[in-house]
C-alpha cells in the first residue's frame, strides 16, 4: 500500500432512498451539523415593549416547530428520534437542548419578529449515546503518516438520504464500519460521519480513481440500510496501517446534504 497522506478512494454507497420532503422549514443540515427552525411573533400591542415581547413570542413559536421537527430526525434507516424519546433521559435532554435554543439570526420589520435557530446534531447524539447498542469508548491512536489517513464514500450520483447511524458492509455480510467499529466520544463529538454536499469547496479534491470494481457496470450488493462494499475494498481497509474508523474519519459526499420538511419515503433502488 502506498504511504501517502491521502484519502482512501470513493467506494460506490448502495443504499439508495428517495426524499419525499415538503418545501418548508424546519431544516436538517446535515452537512453543517445542526437542525434549523424558524419562528415568528406579534406584539399583542404598541409601545416600548412592543419588540420585545414579539420576540419573546418568535422564541416560544422556534422552540415549538423545532421539537416537533427534531422528533422527525432520522437515526437510522428504520427510526427516528421520536422513538428514543419513550426514555425519559433522552427525552429530557432533548427538551433541555429545546429550551436552550441557540439563536442565529433575527429580523423586526416593526409587526413580526422573526428568528431563526436551532440545536447542534452533537446534543442529539449525546442523549442518544447510552442507548445505542455497540457504542463504546475505544483507544484512538495518531496517524503516523503511514498509509490513508481517511476513508470518502462518493455518493453524488445517487439519491442517498443522511442519517445519524449506518453501517458499512462487505459484499460478503460482514461489518465493516458502524458504531461497533467507533469510539464513543468521537462519535458525539462529530458523528460516525462528516456529511460534505457535492460540489462544495469542503469536498475533498484529491480523490484517487476509483478501481475496476468499483464501476458502475459490476454489480454490487442492495441492501436497505447498509452501504455494501466489494469484499476487495473492505480488505484494503482493514489492511491499512491507520485505522481510521476509530476515531470517525469518514467522510461521505452526498447530493443531499440539508433536508426540508418531514416527509421522507425510505426506497429501495432496484437495480435492472
Amino acid at each position: 500500500m502506498r504511504a501517502t497522506r491521502a484519502c482512501l478512494f470513493p467506494m460506490l454507497l448502495l443504499l439508495l432512498l428517495f426524499s419525499e420532503a415538503a418545501a418548508e422549514s424546519p431544516v436538517v443540515l446535515w452537512s453543517e451539523d445542526r437542525v434549523v427552525a424558524f419562528g415568528q411573533g406579534v406584539a399583542p400591542g404598541t409601545g416600548p415593549g412592543a419588540k420585545l415581547l414579539a420576540r419573546r413570542a418568535a422564541i416560544v413559536d422556534l422552540q415549538r416547530n423545532l421539537l416537533e421537527h427534531v422528533e422527525g430526525v432520522r437515526i437510522e434507516a428504520r427510526t427516528k428520534m421520536k422513538d428514543f424519546m419513550v426514555h425519559d433521559s433522552v427525552r429530557s435532554v432533548v427538551q433541555g437542548l429545546v429550551r436552550h435554543v441557540e439563536i442565529w439570526q433575527a429580523t423586526w420589520d416593526g409587526e413580526i419578529y422573526t428568528v431563526e435557530g436551532g440545536i447542534r446534531l452533537r446534543g442529539l447524539r449525546q442523549a442518544l449515546a447510552p442507548k445505542l447498542d455497540g457504542l463504546a469508548p475505544r483507544a484512538v491512536s495518531a496517524y503516523s503518516g503511514e498509509g490513508y489517513d481517511s476513508l470518502v464514500l462518493d455518493v453524488s450520483h445517487l439519491p442517498f438520504v443522511p442519517s445519524m447511524v449506518f453501517t458499512v458492509r462487505r459484499a460478503s455480510g460482514a461489518p465493516l464500519y458502524g458504531l461497533q467499529f467507533i469510539d464513543e466520544r468521537a462519535f458525539i463529538e462529530k458523528g460516525l460521519c462528516r456529511y460534505v454536499l457535492e460540489r462544495s469547496p469542503r469536498a475533498p479534491q484529491a480523490l484517487l480513481a476509483s478501481p475496476a470494481w468499483a464501476d458502475e457496470d459490476r454489480a454490487l450488493v442492495l441492501s436497505e440500510g447498509d452501504i455494501v462494499i466489494p469484499d476487495e475494498a473492505a480488505d484494503l481497509i482493514e489492511a491499512n496501517a491507520f485505522d481510521f474508523r476509530i476515531p470517525g474519519e469518514v467522510t461521505i459526499i452526498t447530493k443531499t446534504a440539508a433536508l426540508r420538511g418531514r416527509g421522507l419515503l425510505p426506497l429501495l433502488a432496484q437495480r435492472p
